[in-house]
């Protein structure tokens, strides 16, 4: 899953849908990407586990668009 900026917009070329949420570059593609490559049995950590199930940033664009329409 590539990753993408938490803008208000989608960047060209993404489906909006591969937002992770509100990290650095940094640990955005090097932590989180390092951490879905993985075997799940070994992705046993809770706290990442819950950020990539439900981004941050995913949320927030979802909540302005409800307040936004």
């Amino acid at each position: 899953m590539p990753s993408v900026s938490a803008s208000a917009s989608t960047p060209a070329g993404s489906c909006g849908d591969c937002v992770r949420g509100l990290v650095c570059n940094n640990c955005n593609l090097h932590g989180l990407g390092w951490y879905e490559a993985l075997p799940p049995e070994l992705r046993t950590f809770d706290l990442l586990n819950e950020y990539l199930a439900d981004p941050p940033a995913k949320r927030l664009r979802e909540e302005l668009a409800l307040s936004a329409g």
